[in-house]
């Protein structure tokens, strides 16, 4: 029997897993938390407070789920259009 290489596993679930993103405070644009997630685990995030050092403005920043959404969420109006 022939198991799967495990990085093809880990770079397939980073290819269909999509993103979390949160808006930038300073500039206000959408940026990428560097985390992807499942909907049902990223809804069960909470009373969780993750650091990021900002790709837009480069500061660091704190987020919680309740401020974050899902990368395929942006037609419900969270992202950028």
């Amino acid at each position: 029997m022939h198991w799967p290489n495990p990085r093809s596993i880990i770079k397939y679930l980073e290819q269909t897993m999509p993103n979390i993103m949160i808006r930038c405070p300073t500039v206000g644009t959408a940026v990428p938390t560097g985390l992807s997630t499942e909907k049902i685990r990223f809804e069960s995030l909470s009373g969780v407070t993750m650091p990021l050092q900002c790709p837009a403005c480069r500061k660091l920043h704190h987020w919680e789920r309740k401020a974050a959404w899902i990368a395929d969420e942006i037609e419900a109006g969270h992202g950028e259009a």
